[in-house]
């Protein structure tokens, strides 16, 4: 019986140590040095691209030049404690008017903050609510039973 009661003491003492240990969570497209080299060494279309490291964490289309940007980040989590971020990389890629690979910038941890971001924003057309559309609409599902130019 003693021994019964040390298994499972054991048992139950390495689940609890177990959940302790720190999650490490990765986000977004690893991307190498020396792949991006490469990439625009071949001249890579768009769609080789995407076939290779996969979608791209959003796309820049200022002044008629398309940037590319691959996002990755690796964070560390103790059960209830604040996340560190581990490391963080950001890899841009330029495209010529071919839509091939121009050239690219590299921005590690140490360089994330060199990056610079547009002051300007896409304004949002935002859907004036009437009391009437307010009220009805919580009595009954929208289905377009009530008309969308407003007009009561």
């Amino acid at each position: 019986m003693k021994r019964k009661s040390i298994i499972s003491l054991t048992i139950f003492l390495s689940i609890i140590l177990l959940s302790c240990a720190p999650r490490v969570i990765s986000h977004g497209n690893f991307v190498e040095k020396s792949q991006a080299e490469s990439i625009v060494k071949e001249k890579y279309s768009q769609d080789t691209i995407i076939e290779l490291i996969g979608n791209p964490t959003f796309i820049d289309t200022r002044d008629n030049q398309e940037l590319w940007f691959y996002a990755f980040y690796k964070i560390k989590k103790h059960l209830f404690f604040p996340e560190e971020y581990q490391h963080q990389d950001v890899f841009v890629l330029k495209f010529d008017e071919t839509s091939k690979a121009q050239s690219f910038k590299y921005y590690d941890s140490s360089k994330i903050q060199d990056i610079k971001l547009s002051e300007t924003f896409t304004p949002i057309e935002e859907e004036e609510i009437n009391t009437f559309k307010t009220i009805f609409s919580n009595l009954m599902p929208y289905s377009g039973a009530i008309p969308k130019d407003n007009n009561f």
